[in-house]
């Protein structure tokens, strides 16, 4: 029986429409949420924050939530109200927020505990409060500025949270005030900017308040410059507006301009602690250090030739990113070992400021039997007890099956990576076609066919087409130096001591065609050098070298890589980042009231 092409669509159009409204009436509504979270976790007690509890999907408008417990702890300066919209399940949800600006009373480990609306539990926040270095305001002047920088005593590579502050007695008509900027370290702001009034001595001040993390590069003394505030103050309103508003009962109003004023605020020096003598190798300065892994699939269950990944995160508390070491990788006989992907990231960690490395690795056993990855051990410096300890992994044992399919061969060239996926989908078996055509007609069945072997040929052209343009390449360029394979024996991540030791290397690796090591190198410098304009690519040029590099280590075989061409690249990507940083370091003038 063949279905007419006409009444054929209208069935195929009548059975989504009743699948579509199947599944919206099947669809759960939006469950609601309740959150806490503050917008920065580290400060001093000169700074305050911003501590926001988010009711996500209860429709009508609420009740503010009962904060009055946290006037133990912290003085209320401030609470306001607004509203979003956001997605909830896939659904638009109304969000409600309440924001609660807190000062802290004084220097600890503090832990807000959760507030509960409509039965809905918020859960506890944690912050950590600081000592600030230097003297109290005083209140004795109407308009000033200030930096103030919390009391950590770090060492290298560090956090040290830092406030900028303009307290206007005088109510300035606007203004704003640079970046601050340090030799020897960098700044990065924290949350945003916030105003909020506040009574010292006899003076009332509205204060125009943002937060920095520093993070020294290197030990001693540094100074945080003198931060630059430009303001402009209210004009003088004339004796005719003077007498007016008295008769009105009002204040005077004033046409003139008023005056451009600008202020400089003191610099402010930190005291940057030396390695200790009883530290060893890496040296990672935290509270506490932990490692875990996890794996894609059991190990206990693996089979020759099938790759899996293991990730593993090591979290420091109290440490900033720049500070974790790469993890090692050992040579093991049996299986293949790759590094696929390694960030850091600064978090929270039980309220304090920490660091997170997550590394990614593709593990490929080459043959049956039971193979044994050895134990991963991380040194950190104990900052609490000023002691050397080590944090690790046991031994992981890998049960490989016997598998019909042929081992994998170590060394093998062209076996850089996973099994390579095949050269097209597989078309579907006749029988599944003489079902469709039996069900929804043999148009349908046809359409779906033709469409599988076409792409088959496209893909069969294209790889003709990317095989003739590879043998014209090698034919027009004198062939450089074959890359070496990386899995010929697992290989051992290089430390680095910092970026520019990495750039050493990278360039050492592409002089002398070694793509496994030059591989290595770029990735640790893309991780060392966060700090200088951002760790994500910048230049298309750099993003295509790293293409051509990846392909020529664990892409199809015989993939040339010129070192030179990568060194190019990497030239402009390294201009562009002194760009961006350049443009960073330059005195930015915020604007103060950014949301009046």
């Amino acid at each position: 029986m063949t279905v007419p092409r006409p009444a054929l669509k209208h069935l195929l159009a009548r059975a989504l429409l009743g699948l579509g409204l199947l599944v919206l009436g099947l669809a759960p509504a939006a469950a609601a949420s309740f959150t806490a979270s503050v917008d920065h976790a580290l400060l001093s007690t000169r700074e305050t924050f911003d501590y926001v509890l988010s009711l996500a999907g209860a429709g009508e408008a609420q009740a503010p939530p009962d904060v009055s417990g946290l006037a133990r702890d912290f003085e209320i300066v401030s609470r306001s109200r607004r509203e979003r919209t956001d997605r909830l399940d896939g659904r638009p949800v109304s969000v409600q927020e309440w924001v609660t600006t807190l000062a802290p009373r004084r220097p600890g480990l503090f832990t807000l505990p959760g507030v509960t609306v409509n039965g809905l539990s918020s859960g506890a926040v944690k912050v950590q409060v600081v000592p600030a270095i230097g003297p109290e305001e005083t209140g004795e002047q109407s308009l000033f500025a200030r930096v103030d920088a919390g009391d950590v005593a770090p060492y290298a590579q560090g956090v040290v949270p830092v406030v900028v502050r303009v307290f206007d007695g005088v109510g300035i008509r606007g203004g704003g005030f640079a970046s601050p900027t340090a030799e020897g370290g960098t700044l990065t702001p924290e949350g945003t900017q916030r105003t909020y009034v506040r009574a010292i001595g006899k003076r009332h001040y509205t204060v125009i308040e943002q937060s920095y993390l520093l993070q020294p590069q290197k030990s001693g003394r540094i100074e945080i410059d003198p931060v630059p505030v430009a303001v402009t103050l209210p004009g003088r309103p004339s004796q005719a507006a003077v007498g007016i508003a008295n008769l009105l009962g009002r204040l005077p109003f004033s046409t003139d301009p008023g005056e451009d004023l600008k202020l400089t605020t003191r610099p402010v020096s930190i005291e940057v602690k030396p390695r200790p003598d009883g530290a060893e190798g890496w040296f990672l300065p935290a509270r506490a250090v932990s490692l875990t892994q996890s794996w894609s699939a059991d190990p206990a269950k693996a089979k020759p030739g099938v790759a899996l990944t293991r990730t593993l995160r090591l979290k420091a508390r109290g440490a900033g990113p720049n500070q974790l070491p790469t993890l090692p990788v050992t040579e093991v006989d049996g299986v293949r070992q790759y590094e696929d992907a390694s960030r850091t990231d600064r978090i929270t960690i039980d309220g304090e400021s920490g660091a997170e490395l997550v590394q990614t690795l593709s593990v490929v056993p080459t043959r049956a039997g039971r193979i044994t990855l050895p134990a991963i051990t991380v040194g950190w410096w104990n900052t609490d007890a000023g002691r050397q300890e080590q944090v690790g992994l046991p031994p992981v044992v890998i049960d490989v099956a016997n598998d019909a399919s042929p081992p994998v061969a170590a060394g093998t060239a062209g076996s850089a990576g996973p099994p390579a996926p095949t050269a097209g989908p597989d078309l579907p078996e006749m029988t599944g076609l003489r079902e469709m055509a039996l069900r929804h007609g043999w148009l349908l069945a046809a359409t779906i066919a033709v469409a599988l072997v076409g792409g088959l040929g496209a893909a069969s052209v294209r790889r003709r087409r990317a095989a003739r343009a590879r043998a014209e390449s090698t034919a027009a360029v004198p062939a450089a130096r074959p890359a070496r394979s990386p899995h010929r024996r697992a290989t051992r991540a290089p430390v680095y001591a910092d970026a520019a030791a990495a750039e050493r290397a990278l360039g050492l690796a592409c002089r002398a065609g070694d793509a496994t090591a030059a591989h290595a190198a770029f990735l640790a410098w893309l991780r060392l050098s966060a700090g200088d304009g951002g760790a994500g690519l910048r230049t298309a040029p750099m993003k295509a070298a790293l293409r051509d590099l990846s392909l020529a280590l664990y892409g199809a075989e015989g993939r040339s890589w010129r070192g030179r061409d990568f060194l190019a690249a990497f030239s402009s990507e390294k201009r562009a980042r002194r760009r961006v940083a350049r443009g960073a370091r330059q005195a930015r003038i915020a604007p103060l009231y950014p949301t009046g």
